[in-house]
């Protein structure tokens, strides 16, 4: 399965955040560490796409969280540069 791990984590304020969305509101989650994104395909080599599910986890004073969902980036055509 693919894997990144992250130096940061962030919580959306948004009650439901929309796929590919154009904005962001939030704040960083303090003492957050040992944050990675897993896919959820344990088949994937690599993440392919705008929208990929699987697994958030991080860990803050010792208790390890994890939220299912979908790492998503806004859809670009042309130049992503």
């Amino acid at each position: 399965m693919a894997q990144l791990s992250f130096k940061s984590v962030w919580s959306s304020t948004a009650v439901n955040q929309v796929e590919e969305s154009q904005s962001f509101a939030g704040s960083q989650i303090a003492g957050a560490t040992n944050i990675t994104f897993t896919s959820q395909d344990p088949n994937a080599v690599t993440f392919s796409g705008n929208n990929v599910p699987g697994d958030l986890k991080y860990t803050v004073n010792g208790v390890t969280t994890t939220v299912q969902g979908i790492v998503s980036r806004l859809f670009k055509s042309g130049s992503t540069y």
